[in-house]
């Protein structure tokens, strides 16, 4: 799961609630009203946010289409000045990178080492940006045809890791293992960890 499926979701349950309000209800009017008034109260600091629209918008199956009139401008402007800036960063200096970082950095993430086109011509952002929405694929592996609009997927869309339940074992860890039960063996902890964290005792 990608953070840009995070908007348009919201946007897509915000249309069917509104759809439903259209046709005649005897009952659930109400509980309708309330359910769409705490959707825009609980995400309406968030609901076009830079960071999560162009998030969304580089996932091929949404793209620029979840969204209409001025939101989908924004998300246009977002994506342009987005694009703008990484160019400008790059012609600045981050080009001097030598071509052994290149190919480290592709290996990291595993990207296909062949060209991804016959031409030797270089594609600009603005070229990726007018073709990517027109391409009609909606697989993940369509990015590949882009690789600048690949580039700011995966920096827009790679989830960041949490050591919370990482702190929370070493806190059942501390629970088990008190100054009572020192002389707890390996096997018989491992056990007890396990036991706790499935919630058995």
């Amino acid at each position: 799961m990608y953070m840009g499926y995070l908007l348009p979701t919201l946007h897509a349950l915000e249309k069917k609630i509104k759809s439903r309000q259209c046709k005649p209800m005897t009952y659930c009017t109400l509980l309708l009203e309330a359910v769409l008034r705490s959707l825009k109260k609980r995400f309406d600091h968030i609901w076009m946010e830079k960071d999560l629209v162009i998030a969304a918008c580089l996932i091929p199956r949404f793209k620029l289409n979840w969204l209409g009139g001025e939101d989908k401008l924004n998300a246009e402007l977002f994506l342009k000045t987005e694009f703008l800036c990484s160019e400008n960063e790059v012609s600045d200096g981050n080009s001097v990178a030598s071509d052994s970082d290149s190919d480290s950095n592709k290996d990291f993430f595993c990207l296909p080492t062949k060209s991804y086109s016959n031409n030797s011509k270089t594609i600009t952002s603005d070229q990726e940006l007018l073709n990517f929405p027109s391409n009609k694929n909606i697989d993940l592996k369509s990015l590949f045809a882009f690789p600048k609009v690949l580039f700011k997927f995966i920096q827009f869309n790679t989830g960041l890791p949490s050591s919370a339940p990482v702190e929370r074992l070493f806190s059942t860890g501390g629970n088990v293992i008190t100054s009572k039960r020192h002389r707890l063996g390996y096997d018989m902890f491992e056990n007890l960890i396990l036991l706790k964290q499935n919630k058995m005792f």
